[in-house]
């Protein structure tokens, strides 16, 4: 193999290492925000996520969902958003009053290289098979002050 295919494999090798090391690092510390328990900062998006709402809790059915779970914040660059994620598996963004009210906060524990998570409850997901059906909804407990 070529010096240059070498050193270009051997860089590509080091960066995976890298960027392993620091997302398991950024895990390891993390966060949970205080809530009150009563799950009132409501999630946006959460119908372009449908798929990611089915593996994670299952497909809609007769039933729906209520469902107490631990999600994820992250800024989504891109999106210049607050993304919430559950198992790496995107579910919304949090609205934009809330985002904003929260950037400072957030902003703050991520420049500390810290996860930020809080408690949530997942409902809907009801589906009858004929027609009557409700997307999945996320709410987050997120104490308000």
């Amino acid at each position: 193999m070529p010096k240059l295919a070498m050193a270009v494999a051997a860089t590509v090798v080091l960066a995976a290492i890298l960027v392993f090391a620091l997302t398991r690092r950024r895990r390891g510390r993390g966060v949970v925000l205080a809530g009150d328990g009563a799950c009132t900062v409501a999630a946006v998006g959460e119908a372009q996520h449908l798929a990611a709402f089915e593996e994670l809790f299952g497909k809609r059915n007769t039933k729906g969902f209520d469902i107490a779970t631990k999600v994820r914040l992250e800024y989504a660059p891109k999106e210049r958003a607050i993304a919430i994620f559950s198992d790496d598996r995107r579910l919304g963004f949090l609205g934009e009053s809330d985002a904003a009210a929260l950037a400072p906060v957030l902003g703050k524990l991520w420049r500390q290289g810290k996860t930020v998570q809080c408690n949530a409850r997942v409902r809907g997901g009801y589906d009858d098979g004929h027609g009557a059906a409700t997307d999945f909804q996320l709410k987050l407990d997120i104490a308000k002050k």
